[in-house]
């Protein structure tokens, strides 16, 4: 199953954050194993969190290098996928392929790389792709998260997205940096762009550090097995119910 996770505005509406935190919420919590590509240029988040785990456990940052050049040479297989991820979870229930600069107009590329994702679905439950419009439109996913933020422009920005978007594709609207306290809130956006369902990503001024400086991991793991911080944290109970949304629409989760 392919997931991809995009913004119109990126890095106004936590887009890598929301796919991290599903990512997360998916493996920890529904135990599939999930693998998240960065098809973009480099992300202060993602490469933060992977590049840290690069040094601690000397592995390859060239990893998407690689693999196309495998693809490209028909030497790509499930292990050689394995072998290049940055695991981030134990037991591969979590694994990173950052750094994936795939230009969609060029026909080769492409194909190798949607070769790849088709390996890796041997592998792997869930594939989730941090990426940008342009990307998502050409990558054939399973099904789309559109990240939005409170700002009216954007939100218009967003159905206008939604309109052009292909009728087949289950597309999902997340407000990737939702504050409860703005006057925008959760029914006026679902009114605005006529969904009936909208995930959330909670946040506030206290977790400014999970979303800019690249420690969704070490919140969301130090939070998500305290019951009691279950119940009352805002981000934990947010991310739970919108993976759980789009885990239950695509039958990957009850």
């Amino acid at each position: 199953m392919i997931v991809s996770v995009t913004g119109v505005n990126r890095g106004q509406s936590a887009t890598t954050t929301a796919a991290l935190s599903i990512g997360l919420c998916t493996a920890l919590h529904y135990k599939l194993r999930v693998l998240i590509i960065s098809v973009q240029s480099k992300n202060d988040l993602m490469h933060y969190v992977t590049t840290k785990r690069m040094i601690e456990d000397g592995l390859n940052e060239r990893g998407s290098e690689d693999l196309l050049r495998l693809s490209k040479n028909g030497l790509l297989h499930p292990q050689s996928i394995r072998h290049h991820t940055t695991p981030i979870l134990k037991h591969s229930l979590l694994d990173v392929l950052p750094n994936f600069d795939i230009d969609i107009e060029d026909a080769s590329s492409m194909t190798h790389f949607l070769s790849l994702l088709e390996m890796a679905k041997t592998s792997y439950d869930c594939i989730i792709l941090d990426t940008d419009i342009a990307h998502a439109q050409a990558i054939s996913s399973d099904a789309v998260v559109l990240t939005v933020n409170q700002n009216r422009q954007t939100i218009h920005s967003v159905k206008e997205a939604l309109a052009m978007w292909p009728e087949n594709l289950p597309t999902y609207v997340c407000a990737g940096r939702y504050d409860p306290s703005l006057k925008m809130n959760e029914k006026q956006i679902k009114h605005m762009l006529g969904v009936s369902d909208l995930m959330t990503i909670h946040y506030n001024p206290r977790l400014v550090d999970v979303f800019n400086i690249g420690n969704t991991l070490e919140y969301f793991g130090r939070y998500f097995y305290n019951e009691k911080l279950d119940q009352k944290n805002p981000y934990i109970k947010s991310v739970l119910k919108s993976t759980g949304l789009l885990l239950a629409s695509l039958s990957l989760a009850k």
